[in-house]
């Protein structure tokens, strides 16, 4: 059978598909998933609930599309923090800060969505984005690296990102300590890891 649901091409329905998703992030927060029904999502962003259906079949496919676009905010603003030119040390603990920040102060939002089956569609999904964002993280290790340094810069690159979010993913669900002492330890595994000479 045919998919009739729309693509939001033009401005107006780009309008009303952005408003769909920032409800569902509101609605995800404040009662979880199970209760997040398209009816609420709809009432959330002041469309009806046949508005909704023009552009997802139904609330699996909507939290899909609403990871996708949490997936690339976050690399995008991975990449405007990585492009900074302060200090290694510095942008190593800016980094982290606002890295766990992003999860961690929308932890209502991210631990339902990563724990929900049906959205396992996506994983590739978020594959790819951490690909991406550890070939650049690699990028730029090579180009601040001395000519004589012999480590693997993609390797490390993999180790840094997968570290990261294995603390995060946990974190969201069971965090040890105070935000301050977790930020505190990851930026000294980091900088210690990449700015062995460093004294933290």
């Amino acid at each position: 059978m045919q998919d009739t649901r729309k693509t939001p091409r033009q401005e107006r329905s780009r309008i009303l598909v952005d408003a769909i998703l920032t409800a569902a992030v509101r609605v995800l927060s404040a009662v979880g998933v199970e209760e997040s029904t398209t009816t609420r999502i709809a009432e959330r962003a002041g469309v009806s609930v046949g508005s909704l259906y023009q552009y997802f079949r139904n609330r699996d496919e909507l939290l899909g599309a609403l990871v996708d676009r949490l997936v690339e905010d976050n690399v995008r603003r991975f990449h405007e923090e990585l492009e900074g030119d302060a200090a290694p040390a510095v942008r190593i603990e800016a980094m982290v800060r606002s890295g766990l920040a992003r999860f961690l102060d929308r932890r209502a939002l991210y631990a339902p969505l990563l724990t929900y089956t049906p959205l396992l569609s996506r994983f590739p999904i978020i594959v790819r984005a951490r690909k991406r964002v550890r070939e650049a993280l690699a990028r730029e290790l090579r180009a601040q690296a001395r000519e004589d340094a012999s480590v693997d810069f993609d390797v490390a690159a993999f180790v840094i990102i997968n570290a990261f979010m294995g603390v995060v993913l946990v974190a969201l669900h069971d965090e040890a300590g105070t935000r301050e002492s977790l930020e505190d330890e990851l930026v000294r595994l980091f900088t210690r890891y990449l700015l062995p000479e460093a004294k933290t």
